[in-house]
């Protein structure tokens, strides 16, 4: 049998807030970029005639050197069992594993999950679950979208017929969970296993958001990936909290895999915002098979893990305790085909903190 592991932290009542309070810092339209025109999410090309424009290069970021070994195309194999002390696959040296569900039952453990957050407009009691129409989503999520069985978590986003107790239609339904009040952090590892979905139209991501009752800038986001499914070429990697070095640019063109200059991270910034990251292209398909995606949120700034190799750091860092979500979201911009369904599919959910001596903590 796998492990699970809970450490319980954070309050324990999501707040209800406005959809003006939540909606645009957590999903928005994408803004006018500088320098160049930015392509926006999922449009799987750069709006670049006749290719890249020339010109001189540049150095890497000194903050942000990247290994040298290539990335990985074959995923790893599904593991027969899970060590008793799972160790991330992303940074190396002492880690106290604080959270994790391997998803080894027959249903959402609710003792871990819950299926409401902050992030979300419209929040409805019966039925259970919230629905954000305002922010580019076309979903309501709900508990019955989130199905376990042999090992795996199923979160599918499928046409529905539900109006929320607000009154809001949905003709789409899909799943999100939220790790309050069972488990929220500052710092740490966090990293999934997962196949991602295939069919265009689903916006799928792990990420965080501020604890229940915690007020912070930029409500404390940090996408460890997202994925819009229209394109499987790309993930979307962001650090929307100020804290750290105010920015981490590079003089001259941004290059592709190195930090744009915020708000131009497409998706999900607001002008002002400051919001830095990357669009980085994995070098294989994540809704082929299952791959490691992780972030590690640091004093020193954030790094971002995919199969096991650094693709991406910020200076930028945590500014206060927040909660892990994770969805599987209906794109608005991109709608999928009438009828069509996306399956994100996930092996476990594990987050680790440094031990209280370790140097920076």
């Amino acid at each position: 049998m796998k492990l699970a592991a809970a450490a319980m932290a954070g309050a324990a009542v999501c707040a209800l807030v406005s959809p003006t309070a939540v909606a645009a810092p957590h999903r928005s339209a994408a803004v006018q970029p500088w320098p160049w025109p930015w392509p926006a999410p999922g449009t799987g090309s750069w709006p670049f005639p006749g290719g890249w424009p020339t010109l001189p290069s540049v150095p890497p970021l000194p903050s942000a050197p990247l290994p040298s070994a290539p990335t990985p195309t074959d995923p790893s194999p599904r593991p027969p069992t899970t060590p008793a002390r799972p160790a991330p696959a992303g940074p190396a040296g002492p880690w106290d594993l604080k959270f994790a569900d391997e998803f080894d039952g027959t249903s959402v453990d609710r003792t871990k999950w819950s299926f409401q957050s902050a992030a979300e407009a419209d929040w409805s009691a019966a039925p259970l679950g919230t629905g954000n129409p305002d922010n580019q989503q076309l979903e309501f999520d709900q508990p019955a979208n989130c199905t376990v069985s042999g090992g795996t978590l199923d979160i599918t986003a499928k046409p529905d017929d539900i109006t929320s107790a607000g009154g809001r239609h949905y003709a789409w339904s899909s799943c999100m969970l939220n790790s309050s009040p069972s488990y929220a952090f500052r710092y740490g590892y966090t990293e999934i296993r997962a196949k991602l979905p295939a069919p265009k139209g689903f916006w799928s991501a792990l990420w965080t958001w501020a604890a229940p009752g915690v007020s912070i800038p930029a409500n404390g986001e940090t996408d460890a990936f997202e994925f819009y499914s229209d394109d499987h070429s790309r993930l979307h990697l962001t650090q929307h909290n100020p804290g750290g070095a105010p920015q981490d640019l590079l003089p001259g063109f941004p290059w592709p895999g190195i930090t744009r200059p915020g708000p131009n991270v497409p998706g999900r910034n607001v002008p002002g915002s400051n919001a830095v990251g990357t669009v980085h292209r994995p070098g294989f398909d994540p809704a082929a098979d299952f791959h490691t995606y992780g972030v590690d949120i640091e004093p020193s700034g954030t790094d971002w893990w995919i199969d096991g190799r650094m693709v991406f750091h910020s200076s930028r860092t945590s500014n206060g305790p927040v909660n892990v979500l994770l969805d599987n979201f209906v794109y608005s911009k991109i709608p999928p085909a009438p009828g069509s369904r996306g399956h994100l599919i996930v092996d476990y959910v594990r987050a680790w903190q440094r031990p209280a001596a370790f140097p920076g903590h």
